[in-house]
């Protein structure tokens, strides 16, 4: 997510019976903060790919090289990349 100054990494998770946003905790290395990611859920599985640092310049990628792929585990919140080293 982001706020109007500043990009977030974190994930929240929609309880339907509450009506109540909770955090998830997660663990790994998850990606940079960024903004206009895409996500799709396959099982229990959430994959990211994409997204930029909100600002226009040669780092906007943060830890990305471009190709990469987040996967966060729903099973034990673990985050994952593949693809690509990560950019120095």
């Amino acid at each position: 997510g982001r706020s109007f100054a500043d990009c977030f990494n974190d994930v929240w998770i929609l309880d339907r019976v509450a009506k109540q946003w909770r955090q998830l905790p997660t663990t790994g290395e998850a990606p940079s903060p960024r903004v206009w990611t895409k996500a799709v859920l396959v099982q229990h599985t959430m994959l990211a790919y994409g997204g930029a640092y909100w600002a226009f310049s040669q780092g906007c990628h943060g830890n990305d090289a471009p190709g990469t792929v987040w996967s966060l585990s729903f099973q034990d919140n673990a985050w994952s990349r593949f693809g690509p080293p990560p950019i120095p």
